[in-house]
């Protein structure tokens, strides 16, 4: 869900995930993947596609405010 501040607000995460994988909780808003600002999934699916697809990225590094902190998340994908 699209957050007024930017960024997108989690609404759930999917067990299984990169999401879940990552440590992205349910409240969470995404600032930035992999360092290109995102503000809805349209754009995350987007940037993976332009990427190769996830299971071409290696890494996924993900930006997130929660509970109004800056936090930086990295999962190695193998």
């Amino acid at each position: 869900m699209p957050n007024a501040g930017g960024g997108f607000l989690v609404r759930e995460i999917q067990p299984g995930s990169i999401y879940e994988k990552l440590g992205v909780r349910t409240g969470d808003v995404i600032r930035s993947v992999n360092g290109q600002p995102i503000n809805n999934m349209d754009e995350v699916m987007k940037l993976y596609q332009q990427l190769g697809g996830i299971d071409k990225v290696g890494s996924v590094a993900i930006e997130v405010t929660r509970g109004g902190r800056t936090e930086s998340l990295q999962y190695n994908l193998e």
